[in-house]
């Protein structure tokens, strides 16, 4: 993440205890904020995300063939009560 200037929203987010206390952990060890290493996480994390969509190449939707075939048995339509 580059070091601009962006306006920061406070927030606040659910996590289990032993997964705060190993990023806390981790973030103490590498003289990091937290929310400086989420941040950075999330930022990653969406991008790579965001590269994978775009080299995906798009599939065409399949068309149905209509050639005038008959409804199945099953269809609702056809069942006679």
């Amino acid at each position: 993440m580059t070091n601009e200037k962006t306006k920061r929203v406070a927030t606040q987010i659910s996590m289990r205890g032993t997964t705060y206390d190993k990023i806390r952990e981790y973030c103490i060890a590498h003289k990091i904020s937290i929310a400086k290493f989420v941040d950075e996480l999330c930022s990653k994390y969406l991008d790579r995300i965001a590269a994978k969509a775009e080299a995906k190449p798009k599939s065409k939707p399949k068309q149905k063939a209509d050639n005038g075939a008959k409804q199945t048995a099953l269809d609702h339509r056809k069942v006679r009560w």
